[in-house]
């Protein structure tokens, strides 16, 4: 009982500290604080769910995984996920009461998905294997059985998958090297990403903002196309302290964001330099648009 309770406690602190560390940045955002309080919350309950999957990466076939990642693919393919019905739909159960207390609107398909499930009706296992072959076709089905909008079934079933892949993620890059991973996409989930940060030292990396994963890459060459010609990458800077850079590829109009440690420090956590940088995502779209 008493571990039960320090481990709750430990949690619960856990979850403050980046609550507390997040606020300090919502005025460089430009989202209602509300809003930004919520997906803040779930991120930091997306944290403590990790742990109810930490055991099941700890003894990796790390050869059969270099082998993959030497071909250029995620290391998850060589990775017996071990999805179990029961450790995702008690995830889905906690990321749906989190929902519920923070957008009533939704409450009403959260408690339907959650009751398909409890019932057996809905099966967690199935829409994260479609999820991860990239199909969609059997989420967005299940969504009109169930009378719910497709974006709330999605975006749930994503959340929880990445639970399981930040997990994964944290044992992968403890017991895998990844200095040899030379592309823009992540090497343990295989998504691509907009996110690059230089350390202390000035060296770039990239992280992604699914799984949680960092690795190192060439800084200013497009992690979409590759491309590292100077002259067909536009970089604009977002502000006075030079914090943020915004890197537009004019190869294959992609773009990405650039945090800069060496000025802002490691202060705030890197797990919030997505959100920190949202900004930037939407002049990107200004400039695309």
């Amino acid at each position: 009982m008493y571990s039960t309770l320090a481990i709750k406690r430990r949690d619960i602190m856990e979850e403050n500290i980046l609550i507390a560390k997040a606020r300090e940045i919502y005025k460089d955002i430009p989202i209602d604080p509300s809003s930004l309080e919520t997906y803040v919350k779930l991120m930091a309950l997306q944290e403590t769910l990790q742990r109810r999957f930490y055991g099941k990466y700890t003894e990796l076939d790390t050869e059969k995984i270099k082998e993959v990642l030497s071909q250029n693919k995620p290391a998850f393919l060589a990775v017996d996920l071990g999805l179990d019905e029961t450790e995702l739909g008690e995830t889905l159960k906690s990321i749906s009461s989190l929902l519920k207390s923070e957008l009533p609107d939704a409450s009403k398909s959260l408690e339907i998905i959650e009751k398909a499930w409890e019932d057996k009706q809905l099966s967690m296992v199935e829409i994260g294997e479609s999820l991860l072959h990239g199909n969609t076709g059997i989420l967005h089905a299940k969504a009109d059985e169930l009378g719910v909008d497709h974006e709330i079934l999605e975006a749930v079933s994503a959340w929880v998958l990445q639970v399981l892949f930040q997990a994964l993620s944290k044992e992968l890059s403890q017991q895998v090297d990844f200095s040899s991973w030379s592309i823009g996409k992540c090497p343990v989930c295989g998504g691509y990403t907009r996110l690059e940060y230089l350390d202390e030292k000035g060296n770039a990396h990239l992280k992604c903002q699914f799984c949680g994963t960092e690795w190192g890459y060439p800084a200013g060459k497009c992690p979409y196309c590759g491309n590292d010609d100077k002259e067909k990458i536009t970089v604009v800077g977002m502000d006075k302290e030079k914090r943020f850079t915004l890197n537009i590829c004019n190869n294959c109009g992609m773009y990405w964001k650039v945090v800069d440690e060496q000025v802002v420090g490691q202060e705030i956590p890197r797990r919030l330099y997505d959100l920190w940088t949202f900004r930037l995502d939407i002049v990107a779209s200004g400039a695309k648009g």
